[in-house]
């Protein structure tokens, strides 16, 4: 058998573990011979301290039970780059062997009689994970009995640590994740791993590693995704990236973002033109020949059949384009490309319909970068006053420079819009669910309304109401139009902000509303508001609609089915990953040390866990860690202290506005977080 690697072993020992007790026996005694024999290693006399038998490497194997023999092939493959250090593993693996025939009492082992020494000591099973193997160390050496060995060779693995090259890949693949995250329905986890392969190409590509070591890589990758003892989880995965990261940097590093080019853009819209394929000359003739002959001299040319296959071809791709576009516009309301409207601020404005690449206004947050999931064209609009001055709508919400998009979110949100489906923005309180409406209307010019559905809103707030009003000094009725009706003829977002704690009969009023074949408003005489083509409602919860699943959010409710399927895209918005937050904070406050920053996450991420595993029923939001980062920095300008300004920032915003019960353990976080501050329960 072929020489292999740790990770090969213990993959080739979990299969052989599931066989029949013979044929396990068996398998592993090959495993373990072949592995000798390719060593070179000389082992054909064993010569015990009190005895002059002989026993051959055959016999010494079928006095082993298969746990020492496994043990023993861990032994051989622990990793090392010191010949000394080497030579002392192999002496203590090979006394284990020396051992499996010798007993203290100086027993000899003989076929046919007596049980063996080996037989009659417990030996460690074999701890099969990829854990075990990084750090191996199976059962206390025994140093008893003696073996000849004679080395005729070298390991094999000298200078090459399996460990440390796995560990890389690792690293890259996440690497290779950020640069993709524009996929990003699945989780950080997932995307390392459907990146591993690459990884394990650009690493094996850079190290110059042969065949040998590639695979000794791929197995160790492929035992530790399916390891459970040894998962791949995410802050594994973080750690080994940090780790490795100034290595990763030369071999994968991060991409400048890309200027966009309108003419490039406008180019790749247009298929590319498939040429004529040449055929040689001195085999026309020949072809054509054979041609004419074939198709009863219906085909004579071979020149003019590729002609008209590339012509076919440059067809069928125009008209597959031309389809596509009409497919598009089949299941759209046609948009006027200007419109006007009334504000209280500014009087009335004139819209301009400008439709852009979303790819164009929208880069990947993670390199700024194209996100090619997002090569589609989407409406924006360009507003201008009575003067003909390009304005910004007061609707309009400033461009926060300093809000960090997630792609997966991006690609949902403008692909609601553009397929004309209102969008459920869930998660818990803080992760961002009412910022990602806003900052994306920011940026494509649309007006946002936010209409917070507390207890305090009546329907007549929603549709309007009839009042009484002076005209031309007689009292007359008049119909004031709500927040719907006003909202739905325009352009605009109409954000349905905490939906899921909403009184039932304004839920009615929404549902009605929400089914986009308008809104009757009885109280104007039934007239109905047609909503415009350009109108989107965007809902804002804590909960999926199906009520409270975290018991933490007082007034929220299971909503009706019929509501719930009124909206198209569910986004389930989760707090920020910690690099993303370590960044946003940096921006907010460049003046804080990153070493602060980073202990700031931790605690945040540590705190976010404890609420999802229902260990506390305090969530730590990004609002929360901004004002962390303001409290601190405020009392280190009062105080002078960075520890006593600390413990102000976290007791302040987080450990006082706690339960009682659940105090305790967010103070042993925080003290796990900044081991140099003082928390306290009281």
């Amino acid at each position: 058998m072929a020489d292999t690697n740790l990770f090969d072993c213990v993959k080739a020992v979990n299969h052989y573990l599931t066989l029949p007790a013979n044929d396990k026996r068996l398998a592993i005694k090959k495993l373990l011979g072949g592995i000798i024999a390719n060593r070179g290693w000389n082992v054909s006399q064993v010569i015990p301290s009190k005895t002059s038998n002989r026993f051959t490497t055959d016999s010494i194997f079928d006095r082993m039970n298969p746990n020492l023999m496994a043990n023993v092939i861990y032994y051989l493959h622990i990793s090392t780059d010191k010949q000394a250090e080497f030579d002392n593993i192999c002496t203590v693996a090979l006394n284990l062997l020396a051992d499996s025939i010798i007993d203290d009492s100086d027993n000899v082992v003989v076929r046919g009689g007596k049980k063996g020494f080996a037989w009659n000591k417990t030996f460690t099973e074999p701890t099969c994970s990829y854990k075990a193997c990084q750090s191996f160390i199976p059962t206390e050496p025994i140093n008893v009995g003696n073996i000849n060995l004679t080395f005729t060779g070298k390991e094999k693995r000298m200078g090459f640590d399996v460990n440390k090259t796995t560990d890389l890949v690792i690293g890259v693949a996440r690497r290779l994740a950020d640069d993709d995250i524009a996929v990003g329905l699945s989780t950080k986890t997932q995307l390392t791993i459907n990146k591993m392969t690459e990884a394990q190409q650009i690493v094996g590509n850079a190290q110059s590693l042969s065949i040998e070591n590639r695979k000794s890589v791929g197995s160790a990758v492929e035992l530790l995704l399916t390891d459970v003892d040894g998962q791949l989880s995410e802050e594994k995965i973080d750690s080994l990236y940090a780790k490795e990261k100034e290595e990763i940097d030369k071999l994968c590093p991060k991409v400048e973002a890309e200027e966009s080019a309108d003419s490039a853009d406008a180019s790749a819209d247009e298929p590319k033109e498939v040429k004529p394929i040449a055929v040689k000359p001195d085999l026309v003739q020949g072809i054509n020949a054979i041609l004419s002959s074939a198709t009863d001299n219906k085909l004579t040319d071979i020149r003019e059949v590729t002609k008209s296959l590339a012509e076919l071809q440059n067809q069928s791709a125009k008209l597959m384009s031309e389809v596509s576009v009409l497919q598009t516009r089949a299941t759209a309301v046609p948009i006027d490309p200007t419109g006007d409207v009334s504000t209280a601020d500014m009087g009335k404005l004139t819209y301009k319909v400008i439709e852009k690449k979303a790819s164009d206004i929208f880069k990947n947050p993670r390199n700024g970068r194209k996100i090619s999931q997002l090569d589609f064209k989407i409406p924006t609009l360009e507003w201008s006053n009575d003067k003909g001055e390009v304005v910004q709508h007061p609707h309009c919400p400033p461009i926060d420079h300093e809000y960090q998009f997630r792609a997966s979110h991006l690609i949902s949100f403008l692909s609601a819009f553009v397929l004309r489906q209102n969008v459920w923005c869930h998660g818990h309180t803080g992760s961002g669910k009412t910022t990602l409406p806003a900052q994306v209307c920011a940026r494509i010019g649309f007006p946002v309304f936010p209409l917070n559905l507390d207890s305090n809103l009546e329907r007549a707030d929603l549709t309007g109401q009839t009042t009484l009003v002076q005209d031309n000094g007689a009292s007359v009725t008049k119909f004031e139009e709500g927040v719907l009706p006003k909202a739905m003829v325009q352009p605009c977002f109409l954000v349905l902000d905490e939906i899921d704690a909403s009184k039932p009969d304004l839920l009615f009023v929404i549902q009605r509303a929400t089914e986009g074949n308008g809104l009757l408003l009885t109280e104007d005489g039934g007239r109905l508001v047609k909503p415009h083509p350009l109108f989107r409602f965007v809902a804002t919860a804590n909960s999926r609609g199906q009520g409270d699943e975290h018991g933490v959010y007082a007034g929220v409710r299971p909503l009706n089915g019929a509501l719930l399927n009124r909206f198209g895209m569910f986004i389930e918005v989760k707090y920020m990953e910690a690099e993303e937050e370590q960044v946003l904070l940096g921006k907010k406050y460049p003046s804080l040390a990153k070493d602060f920053i980073a202990n700031i996450t931790q605690f945040a991420r540590l705190c976010r866990n404890a609420f999802s595993s229902g260990e506390t029923s305090v969530p730590v939001s990004p609002r929360d860690t901004l004002f962390m980062c303001q409290l601190y920095q405020h009392f280190f300008s009062v105080l002078g202290s960075k520890q006593q300004a600390t413990e102000f920032a976290i007791q302040l915003s987080v450990l006082n506005r706690c339960p009682i019960d659940n105090k305790q353990r967010l103070v042993e976080l925080a003290d796990r977080c900044f081991a140099d501050c003082k928390f306290t329960t009281k």
